[in-house]
């Protein structure tokens, strides 16, 4: 089947974000990141100086990136799963099919 070239272009990108995430480098990114969600979460971070509402202000900012972040980290790896249906269904597309009557 003959793809138009935006079909393409969204194909070939989730192929390279499926191989990256499958990769070893993508497993220390992960974790990079990880480690530094964590260190927004720890409220052992909060800089002392600091009156109780911009405390308060500053927690919230945190949750917002974290929750920003974490949804970046589900999007990418959706994105790989997605790849891996697509990547089925598309082949199968591909094949001849036959329909027989009787």
């Amino acid at each position: 089947m003959k793809q138009d070239k935006e079909t393409k272009e969204y194909l070939d990108e989730n192929k390279a974000i499926y191989q990256f995430v499958q990769s070893e480098g993508w497993g220390f990114v992960k974790g990079k990141l990880i480690k530094q969600i964590d260190d927004l979460q720890s409220i052992m971070n909060l800089e002392g100086a600091k009156t109780p509402e911009e405390m308060v202000m500053d927690i919230k900012v945190r949750r917002i990136v974290i929750e920003e972040l974490l949804r970046w980290l589900g999007s990418v790896e959706g994105q790989a799963k997605q790849f891996e249906g697509n990547e089925g269904s598309l082949d199968e597309r591909d094949r001849p099919s036959h329909i027989i009557r009787s």
